[in-house]
């Protein structure tokens, strides 16, 4: 049976297993069967756990077979902390709509090194987030040399002024969000 998700009311319950691929940590990626939401592939989707939601862009998986169940969704551990679940967990997933940001906040997620004495550029985490979409209190991955900065996003301005519902909404970066980093 396929699974046509293509507005954002229709829910899809999924059991949540690992990321796939190592490639797709960090990344916002949700890895689901291509014979169940093909009409969603490259969309942004969002994953409802227990207590809350994030947001995953979906690219569909041949692989997902091979583990034995096709209603499942392949989602990192970053992915998995953001929406509130555990791998054997079932989450509703949803078509929802993205806008561009104009400027994030974001602050450590814990204690770091990093001062604002040695500021990272904004250009870096322009290209670090680029794909990747975000939602108020995600938190997210910034590769940084061998190791990976995690931060949690405490505030978003969209680009345009109309009325948004933030509920029903993820953003995106793109080269003109500014980023504003607090400590």
């Amino acid at each position: 049976m396929i699974y046509s998700i293509a507005d954002t009311t229709t829910a899809l319950k999924l059991k949540v297993t690992e990321a796939y691929d190592r490639k797709d940590v960090g990344k916002g990626i949700a890895r689901i069967d291509y014979n169940v939401i093909r009409s969603i592939e490259g969309d942004i989707i969002e994953i409802s756990g227990k207590k809350k939601a994030t947001a995953a862009r979906c690219v569909t998986s041949e692989s997902v077979r091979e583990k034995g169940n096709r209603y499942n969704i392949g989602i990192d551990r970053l992915t998995r902390y953001n929406a509130g679940v555990a791998v054997g967990d079932t989450v509703n997933i949803r078509k929802i709509n993205v806008t561009a940001a104009d400027m994030i906040t974001i602050k450590p997620f814990t204690v770091m090194a990093i001062t604002k004495n040695s500021l990272i550029d904004e250009r870096y985490l322009c290209d670090a987030l680029r794909n990747v979409p975000i939602r108020f209190m995600d938190v997210v991955l910034i590769p940084y040399f061998k190791f990976g900065l995690a931060f949690t996003v405490i505030s978003i301005i969209p680009f345009n002024s109309d009325y948004i519902d933030f509920s029903s909404t993820a953003f995106t970066v793109s080269t003109n969000t500014k980023f504003l980093i607090t400590y």
